[in-house]
């Protein structure tokens, strides 16, 4: 990565120094976690686990080519797929995570990248999103099939493939994973993100979808902020019924008491949950207006203003963009390439991993710009390092150390050069191709600008 530690930014030559970086050789949970392995007959393998992850993740990198190529450019190893396929099943997805767990850190920094914070709290985002398996026998046995319908009218159809969910907690403002679970064993998505809360940093503001709103889930988030001395601020469903008004401030938002159900009794509730409530009308570029409703645990409405926290909602929600990132653009797609469940979880792990060394390259970069803010696309970053990376492969340590260094301060200047216009202020209808039950159809392509405006509403009385 770039080392700020010397007076210009370097990018080390080689992509297993900065895998090492990334992994923290100093850290001695770690080395205790990746200490060498031995084969069958008790002899060392050939192979080391941190070389074998490092080649995996350059894999996920760069996009291109088998895995034993990209093992010997990124360690210099030689191995055959299935002598990498049989070294790979040994790799258990329990140990991907306590590794995740240890090298997936904060990078924003409160001087610098301001935007990523709110009243001092880092802005972080939960949400799951799903992978689609391959059609292989060992998926099929452990993994079936979902069922869908095109339309209303139309019966249930099974679907192409078979969906494996996972929950990250992503740095809103560099797009950087913090967390990540994966539901090898068939978890759904609202178990992996409660599973995701237990790792939210200190000093955090959590932002949730309407997935979240529900009296558990705003349980065990009100739990990790009296630890950690975070915040949440949740988007309400308007199915979320079961609740009571105790007070309406003056602001006109309201402090609701949501009952919490209980886990292992059906239809039973166990304690409750005090909650701020804040109602606004957002009024679209169209002209077309929507109500809102959010659930935030900053009960003073004068020193954390309704419209305030409204508005941060709406600028700083970029999760679905890391998802963005990470499918479109990394991934390039989300069908995975492995035909079993253990390498389909590795996958997983290994994409956001290297989505994870990106962000420390925009990041570095980030800091360099006069304005601050995510101005660095993740594509021209990727494009960057994979040629210095694929550069240093080649020609190995017969370059002079000084020309690699003018050609990463040149690519260095490249980026700093290709910055993100301002975004305009632009959306587009919420349309899909086909009918699919109450989702209209895209007949005519249209896209507006603007300003969105948002308008609080306030409660009156107690009911």
């Amino acid at each position: 990565m770039f080392n700020s530690s010397t007076r210009k930014l370097v990018l080390q030559g080689v992509f297993q120094d900065d895998f090492d970086a990334f992994l923290n050789t100093s850290d001695n949970f770690l080395i205790s976690l990746l200490s060498p392995r031995k084969d069958s007959r008790g002899n060392k393998a050939k192979l080391a686990l941190r070389e074998l992850l490092c080649g995996m993740c350059y894999s996920a990198v760069h996009g291109i080519g088998k895995l034993s190529s990209n093992l010997k450019r990124a360690t210099g190893y030689k191995m055959s797929d299935s002598g990498i396929f049989q070294h790979r099943q040994k790799i258990p997805v329990e140990l991907l995570e306590r590794v995740s767990d240890q090298c997936l850190e904060v990078l924003s920094r409160p001087e610098s990248e301001t935007q990523s914070y709110y009243d001092g709290r880092l802005l972080v985002a939960i949400d799951g999103t799903t992978f689609n398996l391959r059609n292989s026998e060992d998926v099929a046995k452990s993994f079936p099939k979902g069922k869908a319908r095109r339309s209303k009218e139309a019966p249930l159809s099974e679907v192409a493939f078979a969906r494996m969910y996972s929950s990250s907690l992503v740095e809103v403002g560099l797009h950087n994973p913090l967390a990540l679970e994966v539901g090898f064993k068939r978890e759904a998505e609202f178990e992996l993100s409660t599973r995701v809360l237990a790792k939210l940093p200190e000093r955090f503001m959590l932002l949730c979808d309407r997935a979240y709103s529900c009296g558990r889930f705003v349980y065990e988030a009100q739990q990790q902020c009296d630890r950690l001395g975070g915040a949440y601020l949740i988007r309400a469903s308007d199915c979320t019924t079961k609740f009571t008004v105790k007070d309406v401030l003056e602001d006109g938002s309201r402090i609701l008491s949501i009952p919490v159900r209980s886990q292992t009794q059906k239809n039973k509730f166990e304690g409750s949950v005090t909650v701020r409530e804040i109602r606004a009308t957002i009024t679209k570029r169209s002209g077309e207006t929507v109500e809102v409703k959010f659930w935030t645990n900053l009960l003073d409405p004068v020193a954390h203003r309704a419209l305030e926290l409204v508005e941060l909602y709406a600028a700083r929600w970029e999760h679905e963009l890391y998802y963005g990132e990470l499918k479109g653009e990394l991934m390039d797609g989300d069908l995975l390439r492995s035909k079993n469940l253990l390498s389909a979880a590795q996958e997983i792990y290994m994409a956001v991993w290297a989505t994870a060394l990106i962000a420390r390259v925009r990041g570095t970069v980030n800091r360099t710009l006069e304005e601050q803010g995510l101005q660095i696309s993740f594509q021209k970053v990727n494009d960057k390092i994979n040629t210095i990376w694929g550069f240093a492969a080649l020609v190995g340590t017969s370059i002079d150390r000084k020309m690699l260094d003018t050609a990463i301060n040149a690519a260095v200047e490249e980026l700093r050069e290709e910055t993100m216009p301002k975004r305009r202020n632009r959306s587009c209808p919420r349309t899909i191709r086909q009918n699919v039950i109450n989702w209209p159809r895209t007949k005519e392509y249209k896209s507006d600008y603007g300003p969105i405006k948002c308008h609080i509403r306030k409660y009156e009385g107690l009911a």
